[in-house]
C-alpha cells in the first residue's frame, strides 16, 4: 500500500512539472514567435504606394519610373530617392501625394492659369515659342499663322500638358516636380511646377 502511494506521487509530481514545463515551453515559443516578427517588422519596413506598389523603407531603390494616365495625359512618374534607409514618417507625405495625384494636378492646371493672367512666366514661354516655332510647326498645334496674336496665345495656352512628375520623399522643400511642356517633339523647353511636402507652391520655372 504504502509503495503504491508512493508510486503515484512520484507519477503525480512528473505529471505537474511536466505541464508546467509543457506551458512554459509554449509560452517561451510564443515569445520567440512574436519577437521574430517584430524583428521583421523592423528589418522590412514595406509601404505599399499607389502606381509602385510595395517598397522596402529599408532598401530603397535609387530611382524607380513607372508610366500612369492622369486626367487624360499618360504621364512617367520618377521615384527618387537619395538613401537607402527612409521613415515612415518621411514617405507619409509621398503617399498623401500620390493618393491625391489627379486633384493636386488640376491645381498645378490652375497655377498655370493664372500665371499667364498675370504675365508672368507662362506667357515668357508661349510668346518665345511663337517667335521661334515655323509655320508647320504651328499648324500641328492647330495654330494658323493667320490668327490674331490673342487667339493663338490661347491656343498655345490649351495646348500645354503634363508628361512627367518627380517625386523626391526625402526633399520636404521641393518634393514634387511637375513638367509640363507644348510637345517634346517641338521643344525642350519645360514649364516646371514644384511643391513642397505640404502641398505647398514652391515656384513655377521655364526650364530645359
Amino acid at each position: 500500500m504504502t509503495q503504491t502511494l508512493l508510486f503515484l506521487l512520484v507519477i503525480g509530481i512528473g505529471t505537474f512539472y511536466a505541464f508546467k514545463n509543457g506551458n512554459k515551453a509554449k509560452k517561451d515559443i510564443i515569445e520567440f514567435e512574436n519577437l521574430k516578427y517584430q524583428k521583421n517588422n523592423v528589418d522590412n519596413e514595406i509601404v505599399d504606394l499607389k502606381f509602385f506598389g510595395k517598397i522596402d523603407l529599408n532598401n530603397t531603390k535609387e530611382y524607380i519610373d513607372v508610366s500612369a494616365n492622369i486626367n487624360g495625359n499618360k504621364i512617367s512618374i520618377d521615384l527618387i530617392f537619395f538613401e537607402k534607409k527612409v521613415s515612415k514618417k518621411t514617405i507619409e507625405p509621398t503617399i498623401h501625394l500620390l493618393n491625391n495625384l489627379s486633384e493636386i494636378e488640376k491645381n498645378a492646371k490652375k497655377i498655370i492659369l493664372e500665371d499667364y493672367k498675370i504675365q508672368n512666366v507662362v506667357l515668357d514661354y508661349i510668346e518665345h515659342h511663337l517667335q521661334e516655332f515655323s509655320e508647320s510647326d504651328l499648324q500641328s498645334l492647330d495654330i494658323i499663322q493667320t490668327e490674331k496674336l490673342e487667339e493663338k496665345k490661347l491656343k498655345f495656352l490649351n495646348k500645354i500638358k503634363l508628361v512627367r512628375i518627380g517625386i523626391y520623399p526625402e526633399d520636404s522643400d521641393s518634393m514634387a516636380t511637375f513638367d509640363y511642356t507644348i510637345g517634346r517633339d517641338l521643344t525642350q523647353y519645360l514649364i516646371v511646377i514644384r511643391f513642397d511636402s505640404e502641398g505647398k507652391l514652391v515656384e513655377i520655372v521655364m526650364e530645359s
